[in-house]
């Protein structure tokens, strides 16, 4: 249950999904902006997404 709660929580939003295939297809490390860009979105969305994704560790902040 708790799996399915985190699934729904990730794939909910765009921004999420769309941070987590930017990053899925890289290598290197990129900033928070470079992120955004590659994403199609504003650096401030993506910083957010970016937080929350950190918070559940899926993604680390080098």
């Amino acid at each position: 249950m708790v799996l399915k709660k985190l699934l729904d929580y990730f794939f909910s939003t765009w921004s999420n999904i769309a941070i987590l295939r930017v990053l899925s297809s890289l290598k290197t490390p990129l900033s928070g902006r470079e992120i955004a860009k590659l994403s199609g979105m504003s650096a401030p969305s993506a910083l957010q997404s970016l937080s929350s994704l950190e918070n559940f560790n899926l993604i680390i902040s080098l």
